[in-house]
């Protein structure tokens, strides 16, 4: 299992089904620490200093930045991108299972995309 960060772009109903169907997973929220309304650079750079996989609904810069990230040698510890348009409980199996059954080595300088 992973340590994760979730960015102000996901849903708060998402968030809490992972907790509660995962309440031993390592889960923080930009809210928590003090990064609510950080620029992406930002908080990719903190998710790599902290080891934490970033989960986003933002497909439209987080995937672009961390791509940069990764192009300039930077690590990313992962991104996982949610699709908004998806259901907490048709979407949250799909999260769980990505960063409950996968390492860090199986995230390290990749973005996945999830979908219905």
């Amino acid at each position: 299992m992973v340590p994760v960060l979730t960015d102000e772009n996901l849903s708060g109903p998402i968030i809490q089904a992972i907790q509660q169907s995962e309440a031993d997973l390592d889960l923080v929220r930009v809210q928590d620490i003090g990064l609510m309304g950080a620029d992406d650079r930002r908080l990719l750079e903190w998710a790599a200093e902290q080891d934490r996989v970033l989960l986003t609904h933002d497909r439209e810069t987080v995937p672009h930045f961390a791509y940069e990230r990764i192009r300039r040698g930077e690590e990313v510890i992962g991104v996982v991108v949610i699709d908004d348009q998806v259901a907490p409980g048709q979407i949250v199996p799909k999260i769980l299972s990505l960063i409950v059954q996968k390492d860090m080595d199986q995230f390290n300088n990749r973005v996945f995309f999830l979908s219905g």
